[in-house]
């Protein structure tokens, strides 16, 4: 018999119509995203002051030698500030422990203890994003030493008493070659296995027992996290760290694309909270910052730690030891709000941080001590909303706009990334040397178009996995246990 005639192909939808149809689905999402980047959004124009310092990077040795992995991707340097033009890396090394303050190797630097600070970026960020911070603390130490009569070079006296001790802070920073993290869950496992590297490698040129200060920027504090757990599977002993969240996505990822950063985080998260691991994470002091409503990549809610972490659960006895405030509720900071990068540098957030970390530093209970670091971090940095319900202000009426803006910002983060990727998938890769490609060629309007508009209808099922999985996943309310991509 002869073969059954081939079915008819459909007829594609024309152009006419389906671009109309994309204008109209994605208008009020360009809409809410056009309010979201607006100078109005979360609070105004940008209320915040800059700081300034004049940087000195050294460099860290850091080889296969040190049994250190990634040595040839991954760096680690020693901040200085006002340094002398004349020191070496050697020299920058040998202060360490030795003050913390401004002036190293000039006649300006003042003797004194310090202990080890490590700075871990985030997403695509920069090891010289420490400069604001290092800079504050080791100009506020020097306030504090020369407050108390201590001239420059001077060595603290024998018999001085503990409490009045002015410890400073020596910062070292981590260079992931500004990675995109959040992005990738191969990327922040390498991330962490290198921070534990560096931690345990820092805290081995000060004497057994020092205590260490961890700040990590957006993904960096998740992944500071996952190093200190990291650590614990080693042979080394506990450490007792303080650890600044700035403006981290503590539960989960705003950028997930990939099902591995969801692991990533699942896995961190889960052993975080695990009975089995209080031996490491009771020992830890959390103080979580958030930039505000102007931050439009962590929002507040992402930023503010999971429910796990500040009640007691059938899993462990206690609560962790954490405290968490926004920019505006930061005493000098009222009214302020910021972005995603501006939170590293914003004077009215990095001054009450960085004398935080100088009386942490400075508490001689800092050994087994966690909740006494969390109550000076909370009263440098004012409680948290959960324990001012009663005083806080009604909050200002905002639009719908506003709240579309929000809305998207919330629970659609991944869109961004998505579209823009199928924008440079249709207009820049030739699509006349794909396999079934539109053959659409041309410069005309009509013709651009066309090019773009087709594959994203295509792939629209791939775009609507992504919204829904932001409005489900960013609906479903913090409960205890363990955390994670649900």
């Amino acid at each position: 018999p002869p073969p059954p005639p081939p079915k008819p192909k459909p007829k594609p939808i024309p152009t006419a119509i389906l671009v109309p149809l994309l204008l109209a689905l994605l208008s009020p999402l360009a809409l809410a995203w056009r309010r979201a980047l607006s100078a109005e959004f979360g609070g105004g124009p940008n209320r915040c002051a800059m700081t300034y310092m004049r940087p000195a990077y050294f460099p860290v040795p850091v080889n296969a030698s040190h049994g250190c992995p990634d040595a040839t991707t991954y760096a680690l340097w020693l901040y200085r500030e006002r340094a002398a033009s004349t020191l070496t890396a050697s020299g920058a090394m040998a202060s360490v422990g030795n003050g913390g303050g401004t002036g190293c190797g000039s006649a300006i630097w003042r003797a004194g203890r310090s202990i080890p600070g490590i700075f871990v970026p985030g997403n695509a960020g920069s090891y010289r994003q420490v400069r604001s911070l290092a800079s504050e603390t080791a100009r506020r130490v020097d306030a504090r030493r020369a407050a108390s009569g201590d001239a420059p070079g001077d060595a603290p006296e024998e018999g001085t008493d503990a409490r009045e001790e002015h410890v400073g802070v020596d910062w070292f920073t981590l260079d992931f070659n500004e990675e995109l993290s959040a992005f990738h869950g191969a990327v922040a496992s390498r991330q962490t296995k290198f921070a534990a590297f560096a931690i345990e490698h820092v805290l081995a040129a000060y004497p057994p027992g020092t205590p260490v200060i961890i700040a990590g920027h957006s993904m960096g504090g998740v992944v500071a996290r996952a190093a200190l757990l990291e650590l614990a599977a080693t042979t080394r002993p506990s450490v007792d760290a303080t650890v600044v969240f700035i403006a981290a996505p503590h539960d989960k990822s705003p950028a997930a694309t990939q099902p591995a950063i969801a692991r990533f985080y699942e896995r961190t998260n889960r052993a975080w909270v695990d009975a089995n691991n209080a031996d490491v994470t009771s020992r830890v002091a959390m103080v979580s910052v958030g930039g505000g409503d102007a931050d439009r990549q962590v929002r507040p809610a992402r930023a503010k730690p999971p429910t796990a972490w500040t009640h007691r659960s059938a899993r462990r006895k206690n609560p962790f030891n954490v405290t968490h405030a926004v920019a505006g509720s930061i005493p000098g900071a009222t009214g302020v709000s910021a972005d995603h990068r501006c939170v590293v540098w914003c004077q009215q957030i990095v001054i009450p941080i960085a004398e935080t970390l100088l009386d942490v530093a400075s508490d001689p209970r800092q050994q087994n001590d966690a909740g006494g670091r969390v109550a000076l971090a909370r009263a440098r940095l004012g409680p948290s909303p959960e324990d001012q319900k009663n005083q806080t202000p009604e909050e200002p009426k905002t639009t719908r706009l506003d709240a579309a803006a929000a809305l998207a910002l919330d629970r659609s983060p991944s869109l961004v990334p998505i579209m823009l990727a199928l924008a440079i998938d249709a207009l820049v890769v030739p699509q006349t040397t794909r396999r079934g490609g539109f053959g659409v060629e041309g410069a005309t309007v009509r013709g651009a178009t066309s090019l773009f508009a087709a594959p994203v209808f295509v792939r629209s099922r791939v775009v609507l996995v992504f919204v829904l999985g932001g409005f489900i996943g960013g609906a479903i309310p913090d409960g205890g246990g363990t955390h994670g991509v649900r």
